[in-house]
């Protein structure tokens, strides 16, 4: 998230007139983002499955006026077709696709008849976990298939990530750790606030339903969970 913020941040002073698709597989993600979105004061929309047709419809025609918000949440599977956001000309992936194919679908939501701006696409990978795997996947099926290989002409992608190697079978351990470390860091950077906005509460929620998936709930899921709620007490959002 840091990282994405700061490159959010270098965008909006150097590049204000550019627009931004941040996509997720997991709405929780997107829930996480407008929590720090809405703490720098960026203006956003959203667009996933969950919402009406008449939502995601005024999401688009606000994200493609010129006076409009500059980024936009989007969830990977509800971004896949028939959109049209060529106003947009920046994207940032969040979490690797099983296929690389389902992420260009997204990718090329913004590269399309009418874009007249370079596009710049930015994948995130968290180094030491199954996205290591799933990269060289991916990097497999493109040795096997060169028409994935297909340029893109006037278009420039750049590639986020934190790790050199990419392991085929990554380290249950470092697994583990990692998915520790990030709730732990939720916990310390909810922690700080005093009173929890909208965006929070949605966060929460978000948790507590992926919690729901296991029979006696995760354990970093629930630890999580009882940290953060702990810090907010008494606090209630209506509307969240």
């Amino acid at each position: 998230m840091k990282a994405m913020m700061h490159r959010l941040k270098s965008w909006r002073i150097n590049h204000p007139q550019d627009k931004v698709i941040v996509i997720s597989q997991f709405v929780v993600a997107l829930d996480a983002v407008a929590v720090y979105l809405e703490e720098q004061e960026f203006h956003y929309v959203r667009y996933q499955g969950t919402m009406s047709s008449a939502a995601r419809e005024n999401a688009v025609k606000d994200f493609m006026d010129n006076d409009g918000p500059t980024v936009m949440l989007m969830s990977l599977k509800a971004g896949g077709v028939g959109l049209n956001l060529t106003r947009a000309n920046r994207v940032i992936l969040l979490d690797l696709a099983w296929s690389e194919a389902i992420e260009n679908q997204a990718f090329d939501r913004v590269h399309r008849m009418g874009q007249s701006k370079d596009v710049f696409v930015n994948r995130y990978v968290i180094r030491n976990t199954v996205e290591d795997r799933i990269l060289a996947l991916q990097k497999k099926k493109v040795t096997n298939n060169t028409s994935l290989h297909s340029s893109r002409a006037g278009s420039r992608f750049s590639e986020s990530r934190g790790s050199k190697d990419f392991p085929i079978t990554p380290s249950a351990r470092a697994m583990a750790a990692s998915s520790a470390d990030f709730l732990s860091r939720i916990s310390q950077t909810f922690s700080a606030r005093a009173r929890p906005t909208a965006a929070i509460n949605r966060f929460l929620r978000s948790l507590q339903n992926l919690n729901q998936y296991f029979i006696y709930g995760h354990p970093l899921l629930s630890s999580c969970l009882r940290s953060i709620t702990a810090q907010y007490s008494g606090h209630v959002v209506d509307g969240g």
